[in-house]
């Protein structure tokens, strides 16, 4: 049996949740995307981190994760479409990865 192919914001989130924290204290992606519940604070806890971002590295977020409408752009295609250079486009990318995947933020996008 095939796994299903994962949503564009599923991908993101098993992203940012990848691995544990030293204390073993950080819910794994499976963990919280196996439970409804888990699914929708995941789902709506994303939602207000995406309307926390400045509006140039949210369409960036997006475009690169194919979160608009499931199609993806690499870094040169974005740098197309909202007029940044491709080195811009990449740092505004790496910056957000750090962000998500500061122990503060997942522990914004999985709390109740």
């Amino acid at each position: 049996m095939t796994e299903r192919e994962l949503f564009p914001e599923e991908q993101l989130l098993r992203t940012i949740f990848s691995g544990v924290d030293k204390n073993g204290k950080e819910p794994s992606f499976e963990t919280l995307w196996g439970q409804e519940k888990g699914r929708k604070i995941l789902h709506e806890n994303f939602g207000s981190f995406l309307a926390q971002l400045p509006h140039k590295e949210c369409q960036v977020l997006r475009l690169y994760y194919g979160l608009f409408d499931g199609w993806k752009f690499t870094p040169e295609e974005i740098g197309e479409k909202l007029g940044l250079k491709v080195e811009k486009t990449n740092h505004i990318l790496k910056k957000l990865m750090t962000t998500l995947k500061d122990p503060k933020t997942k522990s914004f996008l999985s709390q109740e």
